[in-house]
């Protein structure tokens, strides 16, 4: 009776009837087998049990019914020291609550995946404790504050023999779209306890030799799934046991790159003085430079990009049309005069940056430097451009050159100092190619100019081109 009133007062969310008759009355963990002639069948039974204290909050199907305390006063009652013998000591109930879940998933019955949706429901069904099972075990361990080692050793046999997919299975399954197929089909269990946060079952199973480097899963390595997750004590853990810091795999390509997109400086840092390469290039954001700006993260970006002058020769090696690219977009006037100091093709693309429609980094699209300063607004930045050489009649994006962006903009100074620096004032343009951008400008409508922001700036820019290049 006490463990009926321990599963209900601590359970994650409302069991059913079935379910706690499996994990109760059925589930012997000492032999670690199913009885089944003590299953319940009737859904008032664990009721009648209760005296009253419990009640069955009845569903459409009676498989969904729940079986609740009768009042919330119960549950307050129960978790006091007025209830004697039947008080819950909710730290000692989690742990045991991880124990049975741990030891259902064990099973032999759940040895192999199933092949179908109907096999899978089937399997569900026949056992309703399973899906209780699957999926809050992870936190009663979390919540438990600390495991046995018999649990470590229960978490142990089913990550590393046949229960681990057919467990994976289920937990990662939903009711509502009848798919068998729910996990990554080369998920590693190394790098599910890695994603589960649990530090014990990943020192215990490198011990027993899983290899640290395995590549599987969507993020691809057990150090990468941290590094995304922010989760420090992992990243530390894993690098102290030899994870490759620069092991190329999965979303992400990189651990560093995982970092930067997610935010964590400190794991950043971590990773870098474990000698991760800042210059990787692969991934969704072909850089964790490219990753780091593109959510926003200042500090990390900046510190990935003062890297390139702290190690010149690395850098001297790197693509530096990234570290130039990033600069610009980052209106940091000072870095782009260090980065064309140092040594660059002012006249190359910029590949994976985005252009004027804001299109995502590692999209294929690309820009020179000069249009992409342009874009980002920054008089100086684009003049430091111009003086390196820069070719001012290049075209490229949706509005073609340099000139017909600033000028369509509204940007006025930008406008000048093209025009000054030799810039062709009647240039093609993509959109109305052949026709110069007189005739382009005068096809914008004035509910256009405004989204755009050149507002009355925008006719003094047309103003300008069509007296002054007559």
């Amino acid at each position: 009776m006490k463990r009926l009133f321990q599963w209900i007062v601590c359970s994650t969310r409302p069991m059913t009837v079935a379910e706690l008759s499996l994990c109760l009355l059925a589930m012997n963990t000492k032999t670690g087998m199913l009885e089944e002639d003590n299953i319940i069948a009737d859904l008032p039974d664990l009721a009648v049990l209760a005296s009253g204290l419990l009640v069955v909050e009845l569903a459409l199907k009676d498989a969904e019914s729940t079986v609740v305390v009768s009042h919330r006063s119960v549950q307050d009652f129960l978790v006091s020291t007025n209830a004697g013998d039947f008080k819950v000591d909710r730290e000692s109930t989690i742990a045991h609550m991880s124990l049975v879940t741990l030891k259902f998933l064990i099973l032999p019955d759940f040895g192999t995946v199933c092949e179908s949706w109907e096999e899978l429901s089937g399997r569900l069904s026949k056992f309703p404790f399973l899906d209780y099972a699957a999926r809050f075990w992870p936190s009663h361990v979390m919540e438990s504050g600390g495991m046995t080692p018999e649990a470590l050793e229960t978490m142990a046999t089913l990550f590393m023999g046949s229960n681990f997919f057919p467990w994976l299975q289920v937990y990662k399954s939903n009711r509502s779209i009848p798919n068998h197929q729910t996990f990554h089909v080369d998920a590693k269990p190394l790098y599910w306890a890695a994603r589960l946060g649990l530090k014990e079952l990943v020192v215990r199973m490198l011990s027993l030799g899983t290899e640290i480097n395995e590549s599987g899963g969507f993020f691809g390595t057990a150090l990468t799934m941290a590094a995304y997750n922010g989760d420090v004590p992992m990243v530390k853990l894993l690098l102290v046991n030899g994870a490759d810091v620069n092991h190329r795999a999965g979303q992400y390509h990189t651990a560093l790159q995982a970092a930067a997109f997610t935010g964590s400086e400190v794991i950043v840092n971590m990773l870098i003085d474990s000698g991760a390469d800042v210059y990787a290039r692969g991934g969704v954001f072909s850089t964790a430079l490219i990753a780091a700006e593109k959510a926003g993260h200042q500090s990390i970006a900046k510190r990935l990009l003062d890297l390139g002058f702290e190690q010149p020769q690395r850098y001297e090696t790197a693509d530096k049309a990234e570290f130039l690219g990033t600069a610009i977009l980052r209106r940091d006037i000072p870095v782009v005069r260090r980065i064309i100091e140092a040594g660059i093709n002012i006249n190359d693309r910029l590949p994976g940056f985005s252009d004027w429609q804001k299109e995502e980094p590692g999209s294929g699209h690309s820009h020179y430097p000069l249009i992409l300063a342009v874009s980002g607004g920054c008089l100086e930045i684009v003049k430091c451009i111009i003086d390196a050489g820069a070719d001012l009649d290049v075209s490229d994006g949706y509005h073609g050159s340099a000139l017909a962006y600033a000028a369509y903009r509204g940007r006025e100074a930008i406008v000048r100092a093209l025009l000054d620096g030799g810039a062709n004032p009647l240039p093609r343009t993509h959109t109305y190619s052949g026709r110069g951008l007189p005739a382009y400008i005068k096809r914008i409508d004035a509910a256009e100019r405004e989204k755009v922001g050149g507002g009355s700036k925008f006719y003094e820019v047309i103003n300008m081109l069509t007296i002054e290049n007559r």
